[in-house]
This record gives structure tokens, sequence and C-alpha cells, in this order.
């Protein structure tokens, strides 16, 4: 069972795209967009 799943791994897995995705946001970035810091503020 374990050599097949690998072989479906294999066969079908792609190493998802990120490209548009980090483009936004090298774009917000260099606009001075706030971002989200994780800091809420409170206690």
């Amino acid at each position: 069972m374990n050599d097949y799943m690998k072989a479906l791994h294999r066969r079908f897995f792609r190493e998802p795209d990120f490209r548009e995705m980090e483009e936004d946001i090298e774009n917000t970035r260099q606009k001075g967009g706030t971002a989200w810091t994780g800091n809420s503020g409170g206690p």
C-alpha cells in the first residue's frame, strides 16, 4: 500500500505556484500598506 501511495504522489503531486500571491504581497509592501503584525494591542 505504501508503494501505491508513493506512486500516486509522484504521478499527481505538483508544487503550488505562489508567484502571483508573492507579487501581490511585494506590491503591497512597496506601496507602504499597513500589514497585519499580529499585535492586537490587548493584554
